[in-house]
This record gives structure tokens, C-alpha cells and sequence, in this order.
């Protein structure tokens, strides 16, 4: 059966938020009026979500935690998606005294109060010279972060090589990536799967002033 899904992101406003969607019901010709009714989008711009606060010793607000437990049984949501992590919180990513109880005693405790998913996009820094690709050691911050989460999934984007491999243009490559499972609890490995970024053309320009609609990329499976 379709799944509830609440996506909450820190950066991006509304408005992006919603360019995103509607390229994404073009391109797998979805109606959108359904897919809002399984799917929730909140921005951080507008409403602010900070789980934990402080310098070097985190307070967690309760508070609103229990406003976010509320939310998601209210809404009957299955999915719940907070973009980006470092967004979600007023501490320092780099002590695990003030991580481990923003995953833990914040999300994790969310996810075991309302039986859902609870996902969270971390970032990670540029990759060192001669580095080939991204592991979960390249997480940013404290490796807390990574000791807490249950899984967690790596990005990476097509190398070089990986292009010259696939015969692709090497400025193509920037368009595909590839998912690997960094940190699989009770969970099969594999080799990862690959995607690509599909151009798709809103139909928000002017022809007759020859301004194009808005370029966006949606994500689609590639093999």
C-alpha cells in the first residue's frame, strides 16, 4: 500500500521544495493532488525544527519532540525524512558527548515511539587527494554519528574511470551516482545501486518572451 511520508527540509524554501515535486509528477506522470495526500513537505525557513541545543553539552527540547511524536501519529505517517541533519539541531557536530543524544535520545527515540522510519541526510566533506570515494569514515563530524544510526547508506558520484568503464562522456558523469550500504546492521550488503539526474523542463516560461521554464533534475534508476 502507498506509505505517509513526511519530508522536512532545513535549507531549501518552499517554493524550490515545490518545483522539485511538480518535475517529479511530470517525469513519472503522477497526479499530484494524490501524491500530496500521502506526502507531507515542511520547510525549515518557515518552521524551524532544532531537537538539541548547546555548545559542548546538548539540551534536548522535549518539548518538541513530543510535538514531532504528536505530528507523525496524528498524520498516520510511515516515513519521516529530516534534510540536512546539521539543520536540525543548535550544537557541535564534531563531539559525540552532543551527538549520540541528538540520534539517539532525539530521533531514534521518535522512531521507536511511533514504529516508523526515521530518516536523516548527513553531509561530508571534500575528498582528500589520491581518496577514491566516500565511506562512512567521511562522515562529517563525530564518528557518534555514525555509531548511532541503525543503517546508513553512502553516496558517490561517477568516477572517471567508472565512466570511461560505462563509455560515458566524462562530463556526463555528473549526472549518475551510485548508493552503497556504508553501515548495514542485520542487513545483506551489496554493490549499490545506480542512479541518474534526468532533465525535465517545467511548464513555467514564457514562450512568447522566449524564457524558458525551469530546468530540474529528478531522480530515476539507471543500469
Amino acid at each position: 500500500a502507498p506509505l505517509r511520508v513526511w519530508y522536512h527540509n532545513g535549507e531549501d524554501p518552499k517554493e524550490e521544495l515545490d518545483r522539485r515535486i511538480a518535475a517529479i509528477c511530470i517525469h513519472y506522470e503522477l497526479d499530484e493532488g494524490e501524491l500530496r495526500k500521502q506526502m507531507f513537505v515542511t520547510c525549515g525557513l518557515d518552521m524551524p525544527i532544532k531537537v538539541g541545543r548547546g555548545a559542548q553539552e546538548v539540551k534536548i527540547d522535549k518539548a518538541l519532540v513530543a510535538e514531532i511524536i504528536y505530528t507523525i501519529q496524528e498524520h498516520g505517517i510511515d516515513v519521516a525524512i529530516f534534510d540536512p541533519l546539521v539543520t536540525m539541531h543548535n550544537t557541535s557536530e564534531i563531539f559525540t558527548a552532543t551527538m549520540d543524544p541528538i540520534i539517539r535520545e532525539a530521533f531514534a527515540f521518535i522512531a521507536n515511539e511511533t514504529n516508523i522510519s526515521v530518516e536523516l541526510a548527513h553531509q561530508h566533506p571534500q575528498k582528500a587527494t589520491g581518496q577514491d570515494e566516500f565511506t562512512t569514515a567521511d562522515a562529517r563530524g563525530s564518528s557518534g554519528i555514525v555509531d548511532a544510526v541503525r543503517a546508513m547508506r553512502v553516496t558517490n558520484q561517477m568516477s572517471k574511470e567508472e565512466a570511461n568503464g560505462f563509455g560515458l562522456n566524462e562530463l556526463d558523469r555528473f549526472q549518475y551516482f551510485r548508493v552503497t550500504k556504508g553501515k548495514a546492521n542485520m542487513t545483506k550488503g551489496g554493490v549499490g545501486d545506480w542512479f541518474k539526474f534526468q532533465s525535465v523542463i517545467l511548464p513555467n516560461g514564457d514562450e512568447e518572451q522566449g524564457i524558458p521554464g525551469d530546468d530540474v533534475g529528478v531522480l530515476t534508476a539507471w543500469e
